[in-house]
Parts: C-alpha cells; sequence; structure tokens
C-alpha cells in the first residue's frame, strides 16, 4: 500500500475547495449555453433532457453523474445489450 497524497487533509480540503470554486464559475460561465442545449434536446426529441447513471469512484464510492441526452430514449434491457456503432441510428440530431 503507498501513500496517495490526496489522502492527506490539507490535500483533500485544497482540491475540494479547488473543485467547487472551479465548477461554480464555469457553470456560471457555460449557462447560457447549457441553457440552450436543454431547450434543444427537448425541442427534437421525446423523452428527458438529462440521462443519470451511477458511477464508482475513489474507495469504490458510488456517485451519480448527469448527462445531457443524446440518444433516443430506450427500454433499460434493450439499451444494456446494444453497443454503440459508427452512424448509429439512435443519436439525436442534437447528440450527434
Amino acid at each position: 500500500i503507498r501513500n496517495i497524497p490526496l489522502r492527506l487533509g490539507y490535500n483533500q480540503v485544497i482540491k475540494r475547495s479547488f473543485d467547487i470554486v472551479f465548477s461554480l464559475g464555469f457553470i456560471l460561465i457555460f449557462s447560457p449555453f447549457f441553457l440552450l442545449i436543454a431547450i434543444l434536446i427537448k425541442l427534437t426529441s421525446k423523452g428527458p433532457i438529462f440521462y443519470t447513471q451511477e458511477r464508482v469512484g475513489l474507495d469504490n464510492k458510488v456517485f451519480g453523474m448527469i448527462k445531457f441526452r443524446s440518444m433516443v430514449v430506450q427500454e433499460k434491457s434493450k439499451s444494456d445489450t446494444l453497443w454503440t456503432v459508427k452512424d448509429d441510428p439512435r443519436v439525436t440530431k442534437i447528440g450527434a
């Protein structure tokens, strides 16, 4: 087992502070684009604007991730068995 610098208390505080400040700034600057993308997704395809997914992070902690939807809505059983291919017909106009 090796020592990871991020595990030290002050490094965690610095990284977390940077993550929050940078993310807030990014969201403020790009929020007009996000609003435009959301409107375009809603106008060009049926279904929700966002796609949510669970991912695994540091120390196997599960976290939720939200993305703009770029493919048509499908049944869970169908979406888990199909791989994306070049020129996939399931990709929306905005997702392309």
